[in-house]
């Protein structure tokens, strides 16, 4: 008797399926990010974000972010520095699931930030430089920050006198802005920092005492009409196109040896 196989009816059209090139396999359809993330921020404070997608065996991963941008989990965590403040950070992150399907989601924060100024003069002598801190304290009320509205207007952020010369103003926004430093001393920028010290050529600080020197000049005046009062003798030099002065006496105090000290007098005796 011949033998006889049985092969399932199932598996025969499995076989016939794969024969024909007709067998496939579907692809699991792309995560869809069902967050959206926070454009707001500021510098020194912490900023979160929790992603979500409508998979919920999704994985989550950066792909581009600021330094100091990290991601635990579906949560994202980054405090903006005082160099990423008032300045576009980039992100970009990307859903995974099985089967390789994946979507990414990007978006730009710009914090707030803080405006740094500086005021430290350099002054310079003969013998070198020191270093002067400026003293805000006369000024503390004009300092701010004036920053441009959309109606036209100008909001005021105020900020405080710090050690050595520093002046700090906080939570202003990027972009220009006018920097009030005095009663008429602005200036537009859109900087971050703000250098206002100065090199101060100075006399030395315990200077010599000058020698004095002292010579006499003998004038020999004839025909001239007294006067009622005192006055100031008038030289008309008739040889130069000069306007007529008048000195009693000249002095320039004396402050130090790169200064010249120079004492004049006039003595008119009877």
């Amino acid at each position: 008797m011949p033998r006889h196989h049985v092969v399932p009816v199932t598996l025969i059209a499995f076989l016939l399926t794969a024969c024909n090139g007709n067998n496939t396999i579907p692809v699991p359809a792309a995560p869809v990010f069902t967050s959206t993330p926070s454009t707001q921020a500021a510098e020194g404070s912490p900023y979160s974000y929790q992603l979500g997608a409508s998979d919920t065996a999704v994985a989550f991963s950066v792909t581009n972010a600021p330094t100091g941008a990290t991601l635990s989990g579906n949560t994202l965590s980054w405090t903006p520095t005082a160099q990423q403040s008032r300045t576009p950070n980039s992100f970009t992150v990307t859903a995974n699931v099985s089967g390789g399907a994946s979507a990414t989601q990007s978006w730009t924060v710009t914090p707030s930030g803080t405006i740094r100024i500086s005021r430290v003069d350099t002054l310079w002598n003969k013998t070198g430089s020191t270093n002067a801190s400026f003293d805000w304290s006369p000024l503390n009320a004009y300092v701010e920050a004036l920053v441009p509205q959309s109606d036209g207007s100008f909001k005021s952020f105020p900020g405080t006198a710090g050690a050595n010369g520093t002046f700090e103003i906080p939570n202003v926004p990027p972009g220009y802005y006018w920097l009030k430093l005095g009663p008429r001393d602005t200036y537009w920028t859109s900087s971050s920092s703000f250098d206002m010290g100065s090199d101060i050529f100075v006399s030395t600080a315990n200077p010599t005492t000058p020698t004095p020197s002292t010579t006499d000049i003998n004038f020999s005046f004839t025909s001239l009409d007294p006067t009622a009062t005192p006055g100031l003798l008038e030289f008309d030099p008739l040889e130069r196109p000069f306007r007529p002065f008048g000195v009693r006496r000249i002095q320039v105090p004396p402050h130090s040896p790169e200064h010249l000290g120079l004492a004049a007098t006039l003595i008119f005796p009877r």
